[in-house]
């Protein structure tokens, strides 16, 4: 985006004498007062990496260890994969 319409839309940031006059600090400042609760992660980075990471954990073992024996239990049959494949 050129300057000028940032500028436009955003006059309260350039006429700060605490933000630099460029896109990119400005663009940071316009997003930061649209999205406040990036302010509130970025002060919770343990919690917030913490419970994304529980998160992507409990995603791997729903996919490779819940959803398999659900997909037996309800087709009666073993899932497509290494172990069907090598009966022969």
């Amino acid at each position: 985006m050129h300057l000028d319409l940032v500028l436009k839309y955003q006059p309260a940031f350039y006429l700060c004498s605490r933000v630099r006059r460029d896109p990119a600090s400005l663009l940071v400042a316009s997003t930061l007062s649209a999205l406040p609760w990036l302010v509130t992660l970025s002060r919770h980075k343990e919690w917030t990496f913490f419970i994304s990471g529980a998160l992507i954990a409990l995603s791997f073992l729903d996919m490779y260890y819940v959803a398999p024996r659900l997909r037996v239990r309800a087709c009666g049959e073993p899932s497509i994969g290494i172990r069907a494949h090598s009966r022969g």
